[in-house]
């Protein structure tokens, strides 16, 4: 098995991750934390028991943080909405794309996984949704 490197890999949040809204900041804080549990059970040698499942929970709660990312950006009428959406969408595709590569043992555990994660997750949270994060300070959304 594919151990991970305990190097630059390392997940973990950082306050420059912020983008002001603490509802946002809340959810990306725990998706940040989900990458991390893969990472160390990468790290363990034990990730093949809990990828399908920690794979399976990020789906499910990025969803619902999209979800209630859009529905904010809508209420205060962002207008990037729908090139944001239509990120949301293309990240959904890959990470679905993931788990089906993952379920049928196309894909082994390794480093490039956990690359993949980092990078879905982190690029667009440090480039879109910082974005977004003054447009709706200056809403009073915080």
């Amino acid at each position: 098995m594919n151990r991970v490197p305990k190097t630059d890999l390392v997940v973990s949040w950082d306050e420059s991750f912020r983008v002001g809204v603490k509802s946002i900041d809340d959810q990306h804080k725990f998706l940040v934390d989900l990458i991390a549990k893969l990472q160390s059970a990468m790290a363990s040698g034990t990730a093949r028991t809990i990828l399908v499942e920690l794979i399976a929970d990020l789906i499910l709660y990025t969803k619902y943080h999209f979800a209630w990312e859009e529905q904010i950006l809508e209420q205060h009428a962002y207008p990037e909405l729908e090139t944001h959406r239509a990120q949301h969408a293309d990240l959904t595709r890959q990470v679905l794309e993931l788990q089906a590569q993952l379920e049928s043992s196309r894909l082994k555990i390794g480093s490039p996984v956990l690359v993949f994660l980092r990078h879905w997750l982190l690029d667009h949270i440090c480039g879109s949704d910082r974005l977004f994060g003054p447009y709706l300070n200056s809403r009073s959304v915080t």
